[in-house]
């Protein structure tokens, strides 16, 4: 009898052993389950994201095929790659001069493309101007075309860019720093800041440029805030080229 008394306690640390050891694989078992469970939701939201980013991806293609960003007349690639040369920039402007009349035809419509939600405003210049346009005998610009055409939000070619500044940079390097004018009437601009629009309303109310009857006297700041700094640099030296005695830039603060 005490045998068999003493093999009874030698079991049961033995069963505990086991409980134990099992309570355990249970618990990794569980744990592994989750786990898994957990990697299937990723890979299945992963799956959703890639889904949704095909359906935009389909859907530009889709409107970049069935409705043209810009209008048809400039899809012909041989347009596009002509605009370095003088006479090219003639022949596209020529050839694209009916969409910019502002008639209310029909026709004109049609030519200007179907891409254009209000047709009343001006579609802006897709052709830089040429250089025959700008530059006039004596080393002198057209004024008057170049604020038209940056009216339009229209574009000069690099080369014609690179002429006006160092033209304007001999005249600004030949003036002294402290500039003394005597001669009336005497306009004065504020700081413009980039508003090219605001400088053309300006303009219109004041009149032009000259030496016997408006000087005009820019006080710095064309840049920066606005869209049109460079509009706005381009034409000032323009307009100081054309009229080195009666316009006057200052660097601003």
């Amino acid at each position: 009898m005490d045998n068999e008394n003493n093999n009874k306690y030698k079991l049961k640390p033995n069963l505990q052993k086991n409980n134990q050891l099992q309570g355990k694989e249970q618990e990794q078992n569980q744990n592994q389950n989750q786990n898994q469970n957990q990697e299937q939701e990723q890979k299945k939201e992963k799956e959703k994201e890639n889904e949704k980013e095909n359906e935009k991806e389909n859907e530009i293609t889709n409107t970049t095929t069935t409705k043209p960003l810009y209008s048809t007349r400039l899809q012909n690639s041989s347009l596009v790659t002509l605009y370095d040369s003088e006479t090219t920039s003639e022949t596209i402007e020529s050839n694209t001069s009916s969409c910019y009349s502002s008639s209310s035809n029909e026709e004109n419509s049609l030519n200007c493309g179907d891409d254009r939600l209000v047709n009343d405003i001006k579609e802006p210049k897709r052709t830089p101007l040429s250089s025959k346009k700008i530059f006039l005998k004596n080393n002198l610009l057209d004024c008057k075309k170049i604020l038209n055409h940056f009216s339009c939000e229209g574009k000069l070619l690099d080369q014609d860019l690179v002429r006006i500044c160092k033209m304007a940079q001999k005249i600004l390097k030949n003036e002294p720093n402290l500039l003394i004018i005597n001669k009336q009437p005497l306009i004065i601009f504020g700081d413009l800041h980039g508003q090219f629009f605001d400088l053309v309303s300006v303009l219109e109310s004041v009149g032009e440029c000259k030496e016997n009857s408006n000087h005009f006297l820019f006080l710095g700041d064309y840049v920066d805030r606005g869209d049109f700094g460079f509009e706005i640099v381009i034409f000032l030296f323009a307009l100081k080229i054309s009229n080195p005695n009666a316009c006057f830039l200052l660097r601003g603060n």
